[in-house]
């Protein structure tokens, strides 16, 4: 992430101009203490507790690193979208009702019908294609046997 990066280089320069040093695993607390802190006064405490040097150039670096630190945006959590989620299903469930013994008759003989014409049909094609090559058998039985009459003659 080159935003990270960044915000990693920036504390290590802003290190270095208040105590003359920098080290990466250094600016990496420092940048977890930045996300973690609510305000300026509170990251200000814990990096004068860390042993820098407190004053206004402190006061400074909190605040701008309290800036430039990326925030969570205030979505909702995934437990409140997992519960709005369930509530969604079960508005949906409400739509939908029970079949009755009736009905579901009805449609079981519906679907049984459909699926006997389906049969029928299919059995009617075969029966239709089975009927074409037998008269196609026959008429090259005719041909041949024309042609057979005609060498002879």
């Amino acid at each position: 992430m080159d935003s990270d990066r960044a915000l990693k280089n920036w504390v290590d320069d802003q290190l270095y101009a208040l105590v003359g040093y920098a080290e990466g695993s250094v600016s990496a607390y420092i940048v977890a203490l930045g996300k973690k802190a609510t305000n300026t006064g509170v990251l200000a405490q814990q990096l004068a507790e860390q042993g820098l040097p407190e004053g206004k150039e402190l006061q400074r670096f909190a605040s701008e690193l309290l800036s430039k630190v990326p925030r969570k945006t205030g979505g909702p959590s995934q437990y409140k979208q997992q519960q709005k989620a369930a509530a969604s299903y079960a508005r949906k469930n409400t739509q939908y009702a029970m079949l009755s013994e009736d009905e579901e008759e009805e449609a079981a003989v519906e679907l049984a019908r459909a699926n006997m014409a389906a049969k029928a049909e299919r059995r009617e094609a075969k029966e239709e294609r089975k009927e074409e090559k037998k008269r196609r058998k026959q008429m090259r039985k005719q041909r041949q046997s024309d042609s057979e009459e005609d060498e002879e003659a």
